[in-house]
Parts: structure tokens; C-alpha cells; sequence
């Protein structure tokens, strides 16, 4: 049951939560709100209603982060150097350190109880002309019944309901060309597959221009405020890291993983990682047809000497797609795969596979190269459009990128690496390959994040040539090779592969930048997860439906898997507390201003400040720490 008190009624020690700077002032629970302070008019000034009201806090407030890169509670000293008032705090001990709204309006930055604070304060602005009304909560957050914290939190009412607010040159994928030449209908990779592009959008920029370069990846090209999905990653040495969840982050945001930070005398590797989805096939088609290839008497001279007048795919076909991708040329009259004597295995698996779909291959040798033909014109015209003709046009066809059957992946990947591929010793065993096309680049590596691997992409500018290297045991044992292959520094799930970013680089850009907006809200620039729309962070949540309602009757919330148990309701004029077998009044609510709150449900945000004496020495220690980092004198009685 909720117990209600009146704040104004209550005594002010039962609503002490903390020792603010200068001198040890104390503050009470409500004053925190601190809603008519200049800055908060300033703050909330151009969002009018409840949604903005939330949307601004997600946006603009950032999380703070320790020395490794975790969530912390905010409590830093030197948080407060250029602060207005030149504010002194004190280390929390056991306590939560709570700032006003303002504070952290002005600083933006703040923890989730300070965010909610500052919600509850643009909210209180609305309530004054009745728009809606709000309670600040404080309590327990579970997943799936295990205890993960203390949080804060908010929760509004708008139109009678209750809802809870949680305040915490590229090349695209799918079609593979290039952003300023994808239009609208075509189809593209998303975070869920295949997606459909609804708008395009092209706008003139002058200003900064951010490069991010993940492990074997191509890098991309963003404006600052473009959203990546990336995960932080803690290296704790020993084998042991900390992976955090997919989070969207502004482009100017993303933090190299090769930075060290210091803690505790131990070094520690922390950073952002880049998502590459592992997108899955849908396609179940067992034979392509060959008829638009030919005319109608190509069709028929083809049935009168036995030659089908479909393409079977198989593992065998897929595997001489492959070949013909890494070292083939097409015509209208013929195919040919140009191979090393030395590759006898290969050149005898060429003629296998040719003699089942019909036709009579042609193998000679000259000048060192052996020449394997088919002579057909409906496969040569057929594998010219699949696969491309020259070198730098070569491509995956779409339907081996779409194949829901991942032996048929396997094959084609076999098969381009047995044309064009061999083993370096560097000193372990790395499968290694070349290409000048960018676009076939790109899709051999989404292929290998679908069997769970990256193949690393090198850009050889001198020669404009791309190298693809993988050493992923796994995947290449999927493809058919067994090496000593050496250990990889990516992390691999089952939805989606993360590599570690190696740079960010700001420079100056003037010209014309592109964007897209799709079914899913994402798309894939060169592999890498991107939002669809810089202006998406703006509105995390879209309209107040998408907010979740709950029951205010009880003080268990469940979105998802996750489970919020609030102890404590608060705004500027009522304090609620949670309290189990409380018999209510006819009145249905329990209102006793003179009945001191119970200590054992607020302990952890309302306990009083340690006795003087018993933090005289800590106090000190900080004074002195406080007084060599700000340059001032603090005088400690």
C-alpha cells in the first residue's frame, strides 16, 4: 500500500538526503526540484509538453562514467571547478550524492536520479497549468528476477493515464552502391535483414566531417550527430571483459578501444566496439532459370541437344560461382576460369561440375595459364549479369546473398578462395585474397559475419586493390579449410559481430552529404550498423503511446524483462512510501503528517549524514584534495 504524507507537514530531518558544498548545507528531498531557477526555463523552454519534456532529458543528458568506462553514481569534485557557484562536494560514503535540477541542467550531465529530478522539474513547470501531473520515483530494478540495482526513474499522468519514463563515401549494403545513387523502393541491409528505403535525403554541409575506423573494416564518414549502434567493452586482463549492451551513439562520441585508462595501479583496455549484423537468408529457390538469356530458338536448339535450360543451385554450383567471381571472364558465347597448372584438384573439380550441368567443358594450357571454358551462351549471359564481367565489377549474386541455406554460402566462399585465395604464415596460418572491386569486398565480408567470422578488409590505395584476410577457425572450417589458425580479437554473437574501433579522426568538410530513411529506422554503410536520420536520437520516444502505462495502484512496473519496484514516490508536494499491510482509511488514502516516515524503506535515499565527528576525518582528506585541485583555501573546523 501507498502511505502519503504531505511534505510541507513533515519534520525536516525526516527529509534529509545529503550534505550539500559549502560548509555542509543540508538539503531536503523536495528542494531538489528545484523548477523556478532561471536555468530551467531556459532548459525546458521549447518543449511545451510532457513528451518533450522527456525527449530533451534522454537527449541532452549524459550518463556519467568511472575511470573504466561504467555507469557510476555522479560524485566527482572536479565535476564542479567551472560550476556557477564554485561548489564543493563531499565523497558519498555509503549515501547517493542527489543534485538540483538546475545543476544538472547546467552541467548536463548527471546520473538516472539527477535526470529524473530534472525531468520532475520541467514536468512541475507543466503541472503548474494543469498539462499533467508526476512523481519522481527511487527504488529496485530486477531482470528476470535478479537484482541489478538501485535506479531512479518518473513516472507521469497525461489524459488520466500513468505512464513510466525511463531517463537514462559510403557504400550501403544490400543493394551495394553507393549512398548517392540509392533511391527510393530499392532495398538495402538493415538490423532485421532486408529493408526497403521510404526517403532519401541530400543537403549541402559545411563543418565537421567524423571518420570511424573499426578492425578490418572500411571506414566511414558521418556527420557528428549521426547515431551508430556500437557496445562498450571492458578488458579486465586475464581472458576476462565486460561486454555491455548495443547502445545508439552520436558519431562524435564514439571512443577508440586502444585508449588506456589507469586504476588502482592496473591498467585497464576499455573502448567502443562497431555491430555488424549477421544477416540471414530467406531464399529457398533450389534452380534459376535460364530462358531470359537466350531467344526463343536459343531455347529450343538448347532442349534438342540435352542442355537444361536452368542454373541448379547447389554446393556445386555455388562453388563454381565462386571460382568463376575470383579469376572468370563471360561473353556472349562463352565463360572461362583462368587457373594455375599447379591446381589440378581444382581444374578436375571444374570439369566435374561442368559435365553434370550438361555441357562439355574445354580445358588448355598457355603460357602457363590453364584456360576452362564452357562454351553456352545462355551461361555466359547469365553469369555476366549475376557476377559482373571485369574485375572491378565483379559481385556476389543476389541470390547467394539471400540463401537461406548457409552450405550454399559455404560453397561460394570455397570456391572464390580456392580461385584467388592461399595461406600466409605471419607466423600463424592466415587465409588471405585480393580484389579491386569494393562492392564484392564489402559482401564476402557480410557473408563471413552470417557463418559467424570477420574477414578483415586492408584498402591497398597504391593500387587500389582491397586484401581480405580472415584467421576465424570456425568459419573457415564451414568453407573446408582446416589450418592452425590464430586467435581473434572480435567479439561474436549470435545476432551480430563487434570489432574494436582504432580510430576516430574529426576534419573539415564543404560539399553535399546523403542520408537515407528505411522500414526498420537503420541501414548498413560499408557493414557497419547506422541509424537511418541524425534527428532520430532527438525523439527517443516518438508519441506518449509508445510510452509504457502501468498501474499506480501497486509499485511493480514490468517493460520487457525488466521489473522496476519503486520504494519512494516524490514531487514538490507529496512524498509516497511503499509499506506493506497497511490498512487503508475510509478515505482510501493513509494522510498522517505527525507520524515520523519509516527509516527501514528509505534507508538507502533518505539516511541522515554520518555524525560530524565520524566524518571529520574523511572531510578533511577531501578539504585537502578540494583545495590543491581548485587553487582555494577550505577551512575545515
Amino acid at each position: 500500500m501507498w502511505v502519503k504524507y504531505e511534505i510541507d507537514k513533515l519534520k525536516p530531518e525526516d527529509l534529509d538526503v545529503t550534505v550539500k558544498r559549502y560548509n555542509g548545507q543540508k538539503t531536503l528531498l523536495h528542494e531538489l526540484i528545484d523548477s523556478d531557477k532561471y536555468i530551467i526555463f531556459d532548459f525546458f523552454k521549447d518543449v511545451p509538453t510532457p513528451l518533450g519534456t522527456v525527449n530533451k532529458v534522454i537527449v541532452k543528458i549524459k550518463y556519467p562514467l568511472d575511470s573504466l568506462g561504467q555507469p557510476t553514481d555522479f560524485h566527482y569534485t572536479q565535476a564542479f571547478r567551472s560550476y556557477l557557484w564554485r561548489c564543493q562536494k563531499t565523497y558519498r560514503n555509503d549515501l547517493d550524492f542527489f543534485q538540483f535540477a538546475s545543476e544538472t541542467a547546467w552541467m548536463l550531465m548527471g546520473d538516472c536520479e539527477d535526470s529524473s529530478i530534472l525531468t520532475g522539474a520541467g514536468l512541475e513547470l507543466l503541472k503548474a497549468i494543469d498539462i499533467c501531473d508526476y512523481f519522481i520515483a527511487f527504488g529496485k530494478v530486477f531482470k528476470k528476477d535478479i537484482f541489478l540495482g538501485y535506479h531512479g526513474w518518473v513516472i507521469m499522468k497525461v489524459d488520466g493515464i500513468w505512464r513510466l519514463c525511463l531517463t537514462p563515401d559510403v557504400q550501403i549494403s544490400g543493394d551495394f552502391k553507393p549512398i548517392e545513387n540509392i533511391h527510393i523502393g530499392e532495398n538495402v541491409f538493415g538490423q532485421s535483414g532486408t529493408t526497403k528505403v521510404t526517403q532519401t535525403f541530400k543537403r549541402y554541409y559545411r563543418g565537421e566531417i567524423v571518420e570511424i575506423k573499426g578492425e578490418g573494416l572500411i571506414p566511414i564518414k558521418l556527420t557528428p550527430e549521426h547515431p551508430v549502434m556500437t557496445i562498450r567493452v571492458i578488458n579486465r586482463g586475464g581472458g576476462r571483459r565486460i561486454v555491455q549492451e548495443p547502445v545508439w551513439k552520436k558519431a562524435e562520441d564514439v571512443i577508440p578501444y586502444h585508449a588506456y585508462f589507469e586504476r588502482k595501479s592496473y591498467k585497464k583496455k576499455v573502448g567502443d566496439y562497431l555491430i555488424i549484423p549477421r544477416i540471414k537468408g530467406e531464399l529457398h529457390i533450389t534452380e534459376i532459370p535460364l530462358s531470359p538469356y537466350t531467344t526463343e530458338h536459343g531455347r529450343r536448339t538448347a532442349r534438342g541437344i540435352g542442355i537444361p535450360i536452368h542454373f541448379p543451385l547447389n554446393k556445386d554450383t555455388a562453388w563454381l560461382l565462386g571460382l568463376y567471381v575470383a579469376d572468370g571472364s563471360a561473353c556472349d558465347s562463352r565463360i572461362c576460369i583462368y587457373l594455375s597448372p599447379n591446381d589440378k584438384e581444382i581444374i578436375n573439380k571444374f570439369e566435374r561440375v561442368a559435365e553434370v550441368l550438361g555441357y562439355k567443358p574445354n580445358i588448355s594450357e598457355y603460357n602457363g595459364v590453364v584456360y576452362c571454358c564452357i562454351y553456352s551462351r545462355m551461361l555466359g549471359r547469365a553469369l555476366k549479369e549475376w557476377c559482373g564481367d571485369e574485375a572491378r565489377s565483379k559481385r556476389v549474386p543476389p541470390f547467394i546473398i539471400h540463401h537461406a541455406n548457409d552450405e550454399i554460402v559455404s560453397s561460394f566462399l570455397r570456391g572464390f578462395f580456392d580461385g584467388d585465395g592461399c595461406f600466409i604464415e605471419r607466423p600463424r596460418k592466415i587465409l588471405s585474397g585480393t580484389t579491386t572491386s569494393r562492392t564484392l569486398a564489402l559482401q564476402l565480408q557480410l557473408l563471413f559475419a552470417r557463418l559467424g567470422g570477420l574477414l578483415n578488409i586492408t584498402h591497398y590505395k597504391p593500387h587500389d586493390k582491397f586484401i581480405i584476410r580472415s584467421s576465424n577457425a570456425i568459419v573457415l572450417e564451414k568453407i573446408g579449410y582446416k589450418k592452425n589458425i590464430r586467435p581473434y580479437d572480435y567479439i561474436v554473437t549470435e545476432r551480430y559481430i563487434a570489432v574494436p574501433v582504432r580510430y576516430v579522426r574529426k576534419y573539415r568538410y564543404e560539399g553535399w552529404v546523403y542520408n537515407l530513411e528505411t522500414t526498420d529506422k537503420t541501414y548498413l554503410a560499408n557493414n557497419v550498423l547506422v541509424h537511418n536520420c541524425e534527428t532520430t536520437l532527438d525523439t527517443p520516444y516518438a508519441n506518449i503511446h509508445e510510452i509504457p502505462q502501468i498501474d499506480i495502484s501497486t509499485n511493480k512496473w514490468t517493460v520487457g524483462d525488466i521489473t522496476y519496484e519503486a520504494l519512494l514516490l516524490f514531487n514538490k508536494k507529496w512524498l509516497w512510501e511503499w509499506s506493506e499491510g497497511v490498512s487503508l482509511s475510509p478515505s482510501g488514502d493513509i494522510v498522517n503528517p505527525s507520524v515520523k516516515t519509516p527509516k527501514s524503506t528509505l534507508e538507502h535515499y533518505l539516511e541522515k549524514t554520518h555524525k560530524e565527528k565520524e566524518n571529520k576525518k574523511k572531510y578533511k582528506e577531501m578539504s585537502e584534495s578540494y583545495t590543491k585541485l581548485m587553487g582555494k583555501s577550505t577551512k575545515v573546523k
